[in-house]
Formats: C-alpha cells, structure tokens, sequence
C-alpha cells in the first residue's frame, strides 16, 4: 500500500501470524473459484529464530479492506504516533509537528502559517497562537507563554492579570535603535526599564539603547559601553558598534530625532524622520551669515537682527538697513542721519537742501544776519547785517 507503515513483529511470538495470513488469503480465493496466489507479500527474515523481526510490507490492501473501496483508492491506516515498535520512532502527529515517540514536538521550527508561532510577523493577537502580537525594534511578532526563562534577548513579564494572571515572552530592548526626542519613547510597556535615549553626534541624531552591564546583554552589532545620554551625562547603554546604521522598522516609521548641522556661523537644528523609505538626512540648514531676507540664516534665533553689519542689534538700530554704529540722528525724529531723507528735520529733502545738516539753511528758509545763506540763494546775509555803524559788523 502506497504510504504504508512498516510492523515489526517477534517471530518467536508470532511466527504462527503469517501462515494464518497466508492460508485466509487461499481459502478466500478459492472460495472466489481464483487461484491459491496469496496477494503479494514481502517478508524478510531478519535472521536468528529466537531474535528474528518480521518486516511485512503490503502492496495492496489485505482483502478486509479492499473488499470494502474501489480499486485504486488509498486507505489510511490509524497509526499510534507513540507507539515505540514504529519503525524510525517518528511520525506527523494531527498538528503537522513531528512527534518523537515521546509526544513532545522536535525541534525543527515551526512555518509561519496563521495561527502563527514564536517570532513569526503579526498584525494583532488574533494572528498568534499565544493570542498575544508585541512590538519588536525590528517590527511585530507573535510571542509565546512562559513560566521564568524566554530565549536570549526576551523577558518573561506580567502582561495581564484578568481574567488570568499571563506571562509573555517580551523583547529586551523594544524600541532599542529608534529615533527618539526624549527618553520615555525608549521604555517599554513591560520591559527596557532603563532605556534612555543616546546622542550619535549631532549631525547623525539621538537612538534609543537599552540598560546594559555587559556585551552579552546587548543584541549582536550592539556594544555596552558609556553613553552620552539626552538629559545629560553618561549611562551604560548598548549602542551600535561603530560602522553600523540604525534603520527604519515597522514600528519605527514616523519617530523623528533631532540633528543639526555646524559652520563658523551658528549652529542650526533639523529632524531625521524614519519613513517607508528609510531614515531621512537631517533637514538642517547650514549656517551662514546674515542677511537681510526675512530669513534667520546663522540659525540664531533672530531674524535679520543685522543686516546692515554695523554691530548694532537690528530692533534697536535706527537705520537697520544701512550702517552708522554711532547711530547718529541729528534731527532726533528716531531715524538715524545714514538713512534719513531730511536730516535736519527743516522740511526739505537733503537733495534740495543746499545744507542738509543745518535747519536754518534751505530753499524759502528766512535770510538772517548770521554769516550763512539761509535761502540758499547764492548771497549771504544780502544787507542784513548793514546798520550804518561802522563799528558793527
């Protein structure tokens, strides 16, 4: 029979089986007016009569059971997984594991098939067979029950008490390598107690690590050393080991980091965003000098604060676009003389003004005897100053 099972018999004990077999077969076809040809049979001898096993393979169907199905149809016959005569001591038992003879599952993994296993990608709980789904760094996978122990980078943890007190398996450093703006995106609902966000360098950004007192409690390409954390100081974390990147996950996309970019003239901030298509350069500007554009351009939290270079802060200069470090203002009105239209305040425009530094002086200004040309009309002073003293002037 296609399929099937061989049953290893004592020949001591049962030598008397195969003659009774083989006599029933006759008498059946002799009854069916067929020839005595028993149905064919392999029986091998494995030697030694007080020793020996009977290995009976069928080719088809004793006459029991084909008497009952067309020809041609294959009959599965119950087999007992553990039963420990079985021939190789291995069968699939009702689940598609493979049973020992102990009734324990091999340890051959398990494909990721819905209900899925340990470690297989997940949705939700109703994909996993533990009917709890838990976030990875790496992104969501089922996680399975426990009592203590979970394999290396798992924790066993209380994920609920009700209706029943739950033990799940939980990642060690479940967010360990994501971008982070502060260290409570680090922790973990039931684990990464003690993760807090570490500074790469400000160009590159800040990632979560993960507590640590040694190499082997970090994840491979992860070394547990010193770091130099977002609230200041050092703390022992596992960080990446030099030359690796972190990169974007599932459960990553959408967390952003700060990062910034340095020149002789400031330093600006941006953000890293982690996307579908991966983690973004930093969006920082490089500084440069200031100009007047409406624009902060050295990043210094001002803008246009001096336009004009003169060293004086641009709310409090009065001539913000034109330099005059004295910040003169002859007319006193708050705009400074650099850039005042009407620098003596007379009313006329300095092009016009044949003084534009002297109020008494300009086109329809009043003649008087005082040595200038008030009207601006080539002539000084025009008779004014005449009294007919020749001891005056």
């Amino acid at each position: 029979m296609t399929g099937g099972r061989n049953r290893r018999l004592g020949a001591k004990d049962c030598s008397g089986l195969a003659t009774l077999l083989l006599a029933a077969v006759a008498a059946g076809a002799l009854a069916c007016g067929g020839s005595a040809t028993p149905p064919a049979t392999d029986i091998v001898d494995s030697g030694g009569s007080d020793v020996a096993l009977l290995d009976i393979v069928f080719r088809d169907s004793p006459p029991d059971l084909a008497s009952d199905r067309d020809p041609g149809t294959e009959v599965a016959l119950p087999v007992d997984s553990t039963d420990p005569d079985l021939d190789g001591g291995t069968v699939p038992d009702d689940t598609g594991a493979v049973a020992d003879g102990t009734g324990e599952d091999a340890d051959i993994g398990e494909p990721c098939v819905l209900p899925a296993a340990f470690q297989c990608p997940c949705a939700g709980n109703a994909d996993c067979q533990s009917g709890f789904c838990v976030a990875t760094a790496e992104g969501k996978v089922c996680t399975q029950h426990c009592v203590e122990n979970c394999p290396s980078g798992w924790v066993c943890a209380e994920v609920a008490s009700s209706p029943d007190v739950t033990f799940e398996c939980i990642p060690t450093h479940p967010f360990i390598c994501h971008p982070c703006q502060s260290s409570s995106e680090c922790k973990g609902p039931f684990s990464g107690e003690g993760a807090l966000c570490v500074s790469y360098g400000d160009r590159v950004g800040r990632f979560c690590g993960g507590a640590c007192t040694k190499d082997t409690e970090c994840p491979e390409r992860y070394e547990c050393k010193d770091a130099t954390v977002l609230e200041g100081g050092t703390s022992r974390q596992c960080v990446l080991r030099a030359g690796a990147e972190c990169a974007c996950t599932a459960t990553s996309a959408g967390k952003a980091t700060v990062c910034s970019v340095t020149s002789g003239d400031g330093t600006c901030k941006g953000l890293r965003t982690c996307s579908a298509v991966g983690l973004s350069a930093c969006s920082a500007a490089t500084p440069v000098p200031e100009t007047c554009n409406g624009l902060d351009d050295n990043c210094n939290g001002l803008t246009d604060e001096d336009c004009d270079h003169d060293g004086v802060a641009q709310e409090i200069d009065n001539c913000p676009l034109v330099a005059n470090p004295l910040q003169e203002d002859l007319d006193g009105d708050g705009i400074g003389d650099a850039c005042d239209a009407d620098i003596d305040g007379d009313g006329v425009g300095n092009a016009s003004d044949c003084d534009p530094r002297d109020r008494t002086v300009c086109p329809g200004c009043p003649e008087v005897c005082d040595g200038k040309d008030n009207d601006c009309d080539g002539a000084t002073d025009e008779g004014l100053c005449d009294d007919g003293n020749a001891c005056t002037t």
